[in-house]
C-alpha cells in the first residue's frame, strides 16, 4: 500500500547535470502511478551511489522513499541499502541501526531478512561484539543455509 503524498526531492537535487541523471528526474516527474515512480527513485539513489560516488544523496533520496511509501517490504529494503552505503564507509554501528530497523518492518521475503540478519551479525563482528555477531549469522542461516557469507561471518564471530 502507498500514500498520495509525493514529497519534493531533497535539496541538491539535480547534483551532477549529467544525462543519466536528467532522465531519471524526468521519469520521476511523469510517474503517475506509485509503483513508477518508486523504481524511478531507486534508480536515481543508484545512480547517486554507484555512478555520482554521491552516498548523501541516495541516503536522501532513500529516506524520502521511506517517508513517502507505506510499504514494509520495500521499507526492509530501503533500510538494507541505507546500511549497505554505511557499511561501505565503514561506519558499522550505523549500518547495524540501519539493518535492524529493516528487521523491525518484519520483511516477509527470505532473501531480505538474510541479508539484513547477516549483515548485522557482519557489523556485530566488526564492533567486536562477536557473540551478538553468531546469532545473527545463525539466524540467517535458519534463512538460507546455501549461501556462504553467512558461514564465513559465523566462522569470524566463533574465533572472536
Amino acid at each position: 500500500m502507498s500514500s498520495s503524498i509525493r514529497a519534493p526531492l531533497p535539496p541538491g537535487i539535480p547534483a551532477t547535470r549529467t544525462h543519466v541523471e536528467q532522465e531519471i528526474l524526468k521519469a520521476i516527474d511523469a510517474a503517475s502511478e506509485a509503483q513508477k515512480r518508486k523504481r524511478a527513485l531507486w534508480r536515481l539513489a543508484l545512480f547517486y551511489h554507484e555512478q555520482a560516488k554521491r552516498s548523501d544523496l541516495a541516503g536522501a533520496v532513500l529516506q524520502l522513499m521511506i517517508q513517502e511509501f507505506d510499504d514494509p517490504e520495500n521499507t526492509a529494503v530501503v533500510y538494507y541499502a541505507l546500511g549497505r552505503i554505511a557499511q561501505a564507509d565503514e561506519k558499522w554501528a550505523v549500518a547495524l541501526e540501519q539493518y535492524e530497523k529493516g528487521l523491525l518492518e518484519l520483511p516477509k521475503q527470505p532473501d531480505t531478512l538474510y541479508f539484513l540478519r547477516n549483515n548485522a551479525g557482519f557489523c556485530l563482528n566488526a564492533l567486536g561484539r562477536f557473540s551478538e555477531g553468531e546469532s545473527y549469522c545463525r539466524w540467517s542461516l535458519e534463512i538460507n543455509s546455501s549461501r556462504p557469507n553467512a558461514f564465513k561471518n559465523l566462522g569470524i564471530s566463533l574465533y572472536g
